[in-house]
């Protein structure tokens, strides 16, 4: 999974936590007319860059498995876009109580711990007659740290997994 959906899925994992209707921008099967608000989830921009020399922040022993492992970094900061939408029935209201809510939710501290929250930036309401539905715009400065580990004897290169989310 690339660096940009593990930090969408973490996002979307927590708004749906929280009790909001969240999903992807963009989904493969194309935008839907939703009759309950909903955040979409994307992102705005961002920049990426190397943590420590080539990525390589030290080695640390592993108690668990009895072996010295080698860690590499990343930090990737990007602007995520959580749009609302709600239709006629909800109303301005309602994308504007999603945001709220969703606002609230990631702030709470349930994000993974590799995830910080920055500067938000709202957008007015507007109503979008083209999908006829209310839209408004949560823009959400993050800052990403993606970790990956190797064990020392082998050498082997993992992917690199967004901090504090759980390896599946």
């Amino acid at each position: 999974m690339s660096a940009l959906e593990q930090i969408r899925a973490e996002l979307i994992r927590c708004l749906q936590a929280g009790g909001i209707n969240a999903a992807a921008a963009y989904p493969e099967k194309g935008a839907a007319y939703y009759e309950m608000p909903v955040a979409a989830v994307g992102f705005a921009g961002g920049t990426g860059e190397t943590a420590g020399f080539a990525d390589y922040l030290g080695e640390r022993y592993d108690g668990e498995k009895a072996a010295w492992v080698e860690t590499y970094g990343r930090r990737l900061e990007v602007t995520a876009a959580i749009d609302a939408f709600s239709g006629q029935e909800a109303g301005a209201a309602g994308c504007q109580a999603v945001l709220e809510a969703a606002y609230e939710i990631l702030c709470s501290g349930t994000l993974a711990s590799g995830l910080r929250l920055g500067e938000a930036a709202w957008d007015e309401v507007r109503w979008d007659g083209t999908i006829r539905m209310y839209r408004q715009r949560l823009t959400l400065d993050c800052r990403a740290y993606f970790i990956a580990e190797t064990p020392v004897e082998e050498g082997q290169f993992l992917d690199f997994k967004l901090k504090g989310v759980p390896v599946v």
